[in-house]
């Protein structure tokens, strides 16, 4: 049905094909590390799934990550405010793989002290200071 993976931004989810089927994502939850999968959410994915797609077979299972995320939803990239030596670069949510590549090369850049037209201040860890 799909060949690629593909985000439908106005309902927040995304669907991507595998072998054994498609996989619906899209939701994040601040429950904590102890509290079980949200059914509310899981139906909302289905149902979505559902409006873009047709009818679709029953889906087979269900799956929960937990994530450290950060309040403002920017990653962290740069020098630690305390030591010179250790460069930060986490923190980019369910986008790490996508986001990582570049991310890795802006930090190469700042640790080999290259100039940049890239404004960085907003991804400093000195926001939280």
């Amino acid at each position: 049905m799909l060949s690629r993976p593909v985000i439908f931004s106005n309902r927040g989810f995304g669907i991507t094909p595998m072998e054994q089927g498609l996989r619906v994502v899209g939701t994040v939850e601040f429950g904590g590390l102890d509290n079980p999968l949200s059914k509310s959410r899981v139906k909302n994915l289905i149902n979505n799934a559902k409006y873009m797609l047709g009818d679709l077979p029953e889906h087979e299972d269900e799956w929960l990550g937990f994530r450290p995320s950060l309040p403002d939803f920017l990653p962290v990239m740069g020098p630690s405010k305390n030591h010179k030596n250790i460069f930060y670069c986490f923190g980019h949510h369910h986008l790490g793989w996508t986001l990582g590549p570049i991310s890795g090369k802006i930090i190469s850049g700042m640790i080999a002290n290259e100039n940049t037209n890239l404004n960085l201040k907003p991804y400093s860890s000195l926001r939280f200071s």
